[in-house]
């Protein structure tokens, strides 16, 4: 079992949308673990935490593969708990709206 934790700041410039400026600051802090189920699987479960994002507070269960040494495979589901639940800076329906798919690749040492 690896821990995991993780952080990201950036500059973000879209189309201005209420209660969103149209360029503003976004940081995002994130932890997790990492659980080997065999030599090239892999298990993560993380939560994340945002400002300025339109779900402050996430949850993702994701599968790992390392096909080869250094490169590593994830797909797996984000649940954005923070809207389901109403915690986002504009007014909607509580309720699960959405989940999302995420898929990517990494280079690991």
């Amino acid at each position: 079992m690896t821990w995991m934790v993780r952080g990201a700041l950036g500059v973000h410039e879209a189309v201005a949308a209420a209660p969103f400026p149209r360029r503003y600051l976004r940081t995002e802090i994130a932890g997790g673990v990492d659980v080997a189920v065999g030599r090239w699987l892999g298990v993560e479960a993380e939560t994340a935490f945002a400002y300025w994002d339109v779900s402050p507070w996430q949850v993702s269960g994701r599968v790992r593969v390392d096909p080869l040494p250094g490169l590593r495979i994830h797909v797996g589901l984000v649940l954005p708990i923070a809207t389901w639940v109403g915690w986002t800076p504009t007014d909607h329906a509580d309720g699960v709206r959405e989940v999302t798919i995420a898929a990517g690749i990494t280079l690991v040492p």
